[in-house]
């Protein structure tokens, strides 16, 4: 009697186990399989990487590691030899790479464009420009001026001279590597303060005390295209595939639209 009650004891401590086992093998497999995908990306699809990456989580079971930078940094720390998997990156940057031998050419897709727009402070005046003669009439009454000095800072530069307001602006204007900063001076301001920035950028800044006032006139606007590829020494090769191809799917594309990169 008494071995007949242990057996059946321990026949249910086994289903008990045995339940167990089933119910964490897939997270097991799941986790075992995960890969890290390393991404050296521009800082202007940053508000896109915290969404996306919950995705490329849900459909691929692998993890997004970004890097954020300017486009200059960006060909200094790849043609220094800095190995990722992915590079996210304007055109003529991918192109470059390729032709060093740092990113494989096949893999290239288009990630979207982002325009520029102009930021001021939470609660600080709106300047108006509604037109390119507007946005100058206002960059002239600004108290200061601020922007990067990246590839979008370097088309203000020329729009500015072709206004043939640049030197009047250089005593009033502030410059900065890249467009985090641009958005931490602009959410301190005191004044009648105009920024500029990339849209996408402006818009995971505004919680931080900055408010998107609008994009750049039609008539002077300026698209930054960038793209993705994988680098020839990536390590998780695979990985990389999937996630461009995610990039490229209209569930990606979806993501990125909704941060500001059309």
């Amino acid at each position: 009697m008494e071995l007949r009650r242990i057996g059946a004891h321990s026949g249910i401590d086994f289903m008990k186990i045995l339940l167990a086992a089933l119910l964490v093998a897939p997270l097991l497999s799941v986790s075992v399989g995960a890969a890290e995908v390393r991404i050296l990306s521009a800082g202007a699809v940053q508000s896109a990487m915290e969404p996306f990456a919950q995705l490329i989580k849900r459909e691929n079971g692998d993890e997004i590691k970004p890097q954020f930078n300017t486009t200059p940094q960006i060909a200094q720390r790849i043609a220094a030899g800095e190995q990722f998997d992915i590079v996210i990156a304007p055109p003529d940057t991918i192109t470059q790479a390729a032709k060093d031998g740092k990113v494989i050419a096949a893999t290239r897709v288009m990630v979207g464009r982002v325009g520029g727009g102009v930021v001021v402070r939470s609660g600080g005046p709106t300047p108006d420009i509604s037109t390119a003669d507007a946005l100058k009439r206002s960059l002239l009454a600004a108290d200061s001026v601020v922007y990067n000095s990246a590839s979008s800072g370097m088309y203000l530069d020329k729009l500015f001279e072709k206004m043939g307001i640049l030197e009047q602006l250089k005593a009033k204007t502030t410059r900065y590597p890249g467009g985090t900063e641009v958005m931490s001076h602009v959410s301190k301001g005191k004044g009648n303060e105009i920024g500029f920035g990339a849209i996408s950028e402006i818009k995971a800044y505004e919680p931080k005390g900055v408010r998107l006032v609008g994009p750049l006139p039609a008539e002077v606007q300026n698209y930054t295209p960038y793209e993705a590829a994988m680098m020839t020494g990536a390590t998780s090769p695979d990985a990389a595939k999937a996630v461009l191809r995610q990039i490229a799917s209209p569930a990606g594309k979806a993501v990125f639209t909704s941060s500001g990169v059309d």
